[in-house]
C-alpha cells in the first residue's frame, strides 16, 4: 500500500508543512532552535527539493511555510516556492528580513508567495539584544 491509498483509506491529508530549506543564517538569534548558522554540505540539492515538493504536492498539502536558518540564504528559495504554487500549494515565506530589498520582493512576487512573515522581538533595544546588533 503506497502513502496515497492509506491516506486515502483513513482520510486524512496533512494540509501544512513548515520547510527548513537551508540552516544558513546571517543572525545569531539567543532563542534558535535549529543550530543556524553556515550552510551544511549535505543540504538538498535543487532536483531533491524539486522532489519533495512535488511529493507535498501528491500527499494534498495545502500550505507550505518556508523557514530556515534564513530561507533567503538558499540560493534556489524563490524556485521552490515557484514549483509549489505551479502545483497548487499555497507558499509563505518567515524571514529574518536583514536583506530584503527590490531584488528580493521581485524573487517572492515570481514564487507567487502569498505571505510574508518578518521576525520580531520587540522594539529595537530588545530586537537587537535577541538577534544581532543593528538588526531591527
Amino acid at each position: 500500500m503506497t502513502v496515497i491509498e492509506l491516506l486515502e483509506r483513513i482520510g486524512y491529508w496533512p494540509c501544512y508543512c513548515v520547510w527548513e530549506l537551508t540552516l544558513a543564517c546571517n543572525l545569531k538569534c539567543l532563542h534558535c532552535g535549529s543550530y543556524a548558522g553556515a550552510r551544511r554540505e549535505s543540504e538538498l540539492t535543487l532536483e531533491e527539493m524539486y522532489r519533495v515538493a512535488d511529493g507535498l504536492a501528491e500527499l494534498r498539502c495545502e500550505r507550505v511555510t518556508l523557514s530556515g536558518g534564513e530561507p533567503t540564504l538558499h540560493p534556489d528559495w524563490h524556485l521552490i516556492g515557484r514549483r509549489l504554487t505551479d502545483r497548487g500549494v499555497g507558499v509563505n515565506i518567515i524571514s529574518n528580513g536583514w536583506h530584503w530589498d527590490d531584488e528580493q520582493f521581485a524573487l517572492a512576487r515570481h514564487a507567487g508567495l502569498t505571505n510574508l512573515g518578518f521576525s520580531l522581538d520587540g522594539l529595537k533595544p530588545a530586537h537587537d539584544r535577541v538577534r544581532r546588533e543593528g538588526s531591527f
